[in-house]
């Protein structure tokens, strides 16, 4: 048998099969993982009040949004056409 396995990566996970795309906690828990170790003496308040700010909209609990009726995909680049990002 092959020593090497072949990793099978999970269509709703990042490139290394850790990340679940499709849930905010575990993004937003990576995304912090990240900023810290770029930043040790920094806080990761802005960011996870961005993500709770996001899953509200998400939900549609702001006044005047609807909520989506898709999976949380808000971090998921396959739901995402390149020329979204374009000016």
């Amino acid at each position: 048998m092959d020593p090497i396995k072949k990793m099978d990566r999970r269509n709703d996970y990042d490139v290394t099969n850790q990340v679940h795309t499709t849930d905010a906690p575990a993004v937003n828990s990576e995304v912090n993982r990240i900023f810290l170790e770029l930043y040790p003496n920094s806080s990761t308040h802005v960011l996870n009040r961005s993500f709770r700010d996001l899953g509200r909209l998400h939900k549609g609990e702001y006044p005047g949004y609807r909520p989506c009726d898709t999976g949380y995909q808000i971090f998921n680049t396959r739901s995402t056409s390149r020329s979204q990002w374009r000016g």
